[in-house]
């Protein structure tokens, strides 16, 4: 079996395509305030290719892992190019004199921003607690994405231990990866220290490029025949002088049923009159839902003084036959 390869990088390299690469990991943000600057530009590349794209944080210690994840979140999902992959990279331990440390050998070339000074009373042990509550705010709020640990061995096998119920992906600057990366039972990507086709690492995945697929997508569970999801809650419109801003709450899971699938996607349409029976003038499939409350979508090319109506529906864009009922509500341009 040939192991799927592919790199990671950060504006520490050129933007340019991701070739021959099976799968384009891309540095999004750092701390709780710092943004890539090409974060953009290697997803839409990433997209453009059709590449298992992910997105990484470089994680500090010294700031909030609650803000840390929120503005993680915040600068992914104001992308249209949705990761499917998040990965906490974590680097950075306790160093002297109350200040961050450098945890892993590449750690100083990898980041962006300087140490910072840690929180009175601050200990190792916070790091792996810190890293882990990263991981989980995450994960609630991507719950369609694969969440990942990156960090070296040592990092891993001594601080980082709270985090091994997710995946590993490991640094370890060797011909070959480590025979083991106990309390994780494997790793699910290696990056081994050479450099990929762009600049960025080289990284390879615990399987051939089938395996890849599978794993960042796999098949949705079944739903029941009949399955709809329910309606969007709290739907509001603001007309202005020729477009709406529509404001909306996602469904409520139903009671005493399977859990609802994730919602990936909204529709959004917009017809004249008080009902969207009237003839339809815009019509926006395909909403990525940004997986906060409220969803809001703006846009349409309206006329002024004009009485219409917009209707949202949410849907798992996997299976469109599980959209959920249209919602409408009127509103007039001004």
């Amino acid at each position: 079996m040939s192991n799927a390869v592919g790199e990671d990088r950060s504006s520490f390299q050129a933007v340019q395509g991701w070739g021959g690469d099976a799968f384009a990991f891309a540095k999004a943000t750092e701390g709780a305030g710092w943004s890539d600057p090409t974060y953009a530009a290697n997803a839409a590349n990433a997209a453009a290719e059709g590449k298992v794209f992910g997105a990484y944080h470089f994680f500090h210690p010294a700031d909030s892992a609650a803000r840390q994840a929120q503005f993680f979140m915040s600068v992914v999902n104001a992308q249209p190019h949705r990761p499917r992959v998040l990965i906490a990279d974590v680097e950075i331990s306790v160093g002297a004199d109350g200040f961050e440390g450098h945890g892993t050998e590449n750690a100083a070339r990898r980041m962006h921003t300087e140490l910072k000074a840690l929180p009175p009373g601050f200990t190792a042990g916070g790091v792996g607690s810190g890293a882990l509550q990263f991981l989980q705010d995450v994960a609630a709020a991507a719950p369609q994405c694969k969440v990942l640990l990156y960090s070296s061995l040592f990092m891993a096998q001594n601080l980082l231990t709270p985090c091994s119920g997710y995946p590993l992906f490991i640094a370890f600057y060797a011909g070959s990866p480590p025979a083991s990366v106990s309390p994780w039972k494997s790793w699910t990507f290696w990056q081994n220290g050479a450099t990929g086709a762009g600049g960025g690492d080289m990284d390879y995945f615990a399987g051939d490029e089938a395996a890849l697929a599978r794993w960042a997508n796999p098949a949705p569970a079944p739903l029941p025949p009949g399955w709809v999801y329910p309606p969007v809650r709290a739907l509001t419109a603001d007309g202005g002088d020729t477009s709406v801003k529509l404001t909306w709450t996602a469904p409520a899971p139903v009671p005493n049923q399977a859990p609802m699938p994730g919602i990936e996607e909204y529709d959004v349409a917009v017809a004249l009159g008080p009902s969207l029976a009237g003839p339809e003038v815009g019509s926006y499939p395909r909403h990525p839902a940004k997986g906060a409350n409220p969803e809001v979508w703006q846009g349409g090319s309206l006329a002024r003084k004009t009485q219409y109506t917009a209707g949202v529906r949410a849907r798992l864009a996997a299976d469109d036959g599980h959209a959920g009922p249209w919602v409408p509500v009127t509103f007039s341009t001004t």
